[in-house]
């Protein structure tokens, strides 16, 4: 029995790393969406392109989730464009740069950015107050400007999670271990699929594919009522897109600040899910957004588990 437990926090330590992998590669998505709309609107004629690229950088260097996570860019000649907790290494040669192993972790990411359009890379990390870390990024290019866009994540943050639910689980037999095990697969494949399927239209909507199709509207249930909000957010989108020039310049800006609750709610998602996975239901999404379709959203979340 004790094999088959061992097994089974194994099994759910790598699928919470998994996830975690997952979740990397969509916030970094939504970065280059991001870029990839500064781009469309110079290409439009809006403004220049040079102004185009200090806007996307500047939107970049200001968005956060999950507390305190960031993106940095890089160009593909290995030349630090943006880096908000590092800005006075901007402009910096990264070809050089090296982790706690001696690696050139940077020039690896970006020439494999430059061979496969994306890559992760783990390397360790020196934390700014002192010591290593082993840390996970994930980097995505933008084409048209030849840069690479990425984030990352400490493994001591997965790490931590994981303790986490296991000692608020409770170890205190090995039946109750394997009870919160066997929930917890439960109610993630009952969960995580859906919200996986609506997590992945959310970003594509995001994106402008306002062609979407959003499944699960007609279900009787509350992943029902999550897919009819994010339908409603589709329908939205596609209605701007067909609007006038000044009316889309005013919802443009409506979106944005959408968009940037809708990137702190899917965090909150991965949240939500990653506590079902490990057994615990109490987590919560916080309904306190200054909309009401979001926070509508939130409570069918909240309501499921």
């Amino acid at each position: 029995m004790m094999g088959v437990v061992s097994y089974q926090l194994y099994s759910q330590r790598m699928s919470l790393e998994q996830f975690k992998r997952t979740e990397l590669q969509s916030v970094v998505q939504t970065a280059v969406s991001t870029v990839q709309s500064f781009y469309d609107r110079a290409q439009a004629g809006e403004f220049s392109e040079d102004q185009a690229k200090s806007m996307a950088l500047e939107t970049l260097r200001a968005m956060r989730y999950q507390g305190n996570e960031y993106f940095f860019v890089d160009t593909y000649d290995l030349v630090m464009l943006m880096h908000p907790t590092k800005p006075e290494k901007q402009g910096s040669d990264r070809a050089v740069e090296k982790d706690g192993n001696g690696t050139l972790y940077i020039k690896e990411m970006v020439e494999n950015v430059k061979k496969n359009g994306s890559a992760y890379q783990e390397y360790l990390f020196t934390k700014p107050e002192g010591g290593f870390g082993d840390k996970l990024s994930y980097a995505q290019g933008f084409e048209p400007w030849g840069w690479s866009i990425a984030s990352g994540i400490l493994f001591t943050q997965v790490d931590a999670i994981f303790w986490q639910s296991v000692t608020q689980g409770g170890l205190a037999t090995l039946g109750i271990v394997l009870a919160i095990l066997v929930v917890g697969v439960l109610i993630a494949r009952s969960i995580a699929r859906p919200m996986a399927s609506l997590n992945v239209a959310m970003v594509k909507i995001a994106d402008g594919a306002f062609d979407t199709t959003v499944a699960g509207t007609a279900r009787k249930d509350e992943i029902g009522n999550m897919a009819r909000a994010v339908e409603v957010f589709r329908e939205n989108g596609l209605k701007v897109s067909q609007m006038t020039e000044a009316e889309a310049a005013r919802i443009i800006r409506d979106q944005e600040a959408r968009q940037d609750m809708m990137i702190e709610l899917q965090s909150a998602f991965g949240d939500v899910v990653d506590a079902a996975i490990d057994g615990d239901f109490s987590k919560r999404v916080p309904a306190q957004f200054p909309d009401a379709e979001l926070n509508g959203l939130a409570n069918s979340v909240n309501n499921l588990v």
